[in-house]
């Protein structure tokens, strides 16, 4: 399978850095439902994000990973890898907006995430909102995004 190199967009960068969020597991806290802890795992990996650690985030999307716009774990990982060090410090608000479980080991989370950098000459640019979809897995009790998607809409979903 071949892919174009496209340019990349800011856009498309802070989509990437919204399904990013989710990435990482909860450390140290117990939860005392699935559901519980994958909110948790939510506001944990906020603050990750916020953080900028892309290797932590690499280290959780699971290596079938597979997404509508032809990234699979190692180019994801690597394109987080930039759109963190592009996009400099970042606040990030988040607010699900639905969670299914399907038993204690999947997920599919919706979320709506709101980028605003407060670093770098990007300093105070509303990046706006993205609606993101992750489907998750509990892998040795850890969780994992295996699919993802997002956009400004539902429209431009991939």
């Amino acid at each position: 399978m071949t892919f174009r190199q496209t340019p990349v967009s800011i856009r498309y960068r802070l989509g990437m850095l919204a399904v990013a969020l989710l990435t990482l597991s909860a450390c140290g806290e117990s939860a005392d439902s699935p559901e519980e802890a994958l909110r948790l795992w939510l506001g944990e990996s906020e603050a990750a994000l916020e953080d900028g650690d892309w290797r932590e985030l690499a280290e959780r999307i699971a290596l079938h990973y597979e997404d509508g716009r032809g990234n699979d774990k190692a180019r994801l990982a690597a394109q987080l890898r930039a759109a963190v060090f592009r996009q400099g410090a970042i606040e990030v608000v988040t607010s699900v907006d639905a969670i299914e479980l399907y038993g204690d080991d999947a997920a599919r989370v919706d979320l709506t995430a709101r980028f605003v950098s407060v670093g770098s000459q990007a300093r105070g640019l509303d990046a706006g909102s993205y609606r993101v979809r992750l489907d998750l897995a509990a892998v040795d009790g850890t969780w994992q995004v295996y699919s993802a998607r997002w956009g400004s809409s539902e429209r431009d979903w991939r």
